[in-house]
């Protein structure tokens, strides 16, 4: 998933870059580069993740599957 985050990053895809570094989180807590891309996604691109983080904080973790494309984690 971090690979596929980096990818959708570089492409501008930053709703999706959050929401696959997320479900990385989901599946392993420890992951240790997660935290330090979400944060810095949190910091330059708030608007682009706004929605997704809402789903997020509102439905959790059912929420990071949504739209995602088929990537292995």
């Amino acid at each position: 998933a971090e690979s596929a985050a980096l990818t959708a990053m570089d492409e501008g895809r930053y709703d999706d870059a959050w929401r696959l570094l997320m479900r990385a989180l989901d599946i392993m807590p420890n992951h240790p580069n997660a935290p330090e891309l979400i944060r810095r996604l949190e910091a330059e691109h708030p608007a682009e993740i706004m929605a997704v983080k809402s789903d997020y904080v509102r439905r959790g973790s059912a929420a990071l599957v949504k739209g995602l494309p088929d990537q292995p984690i």
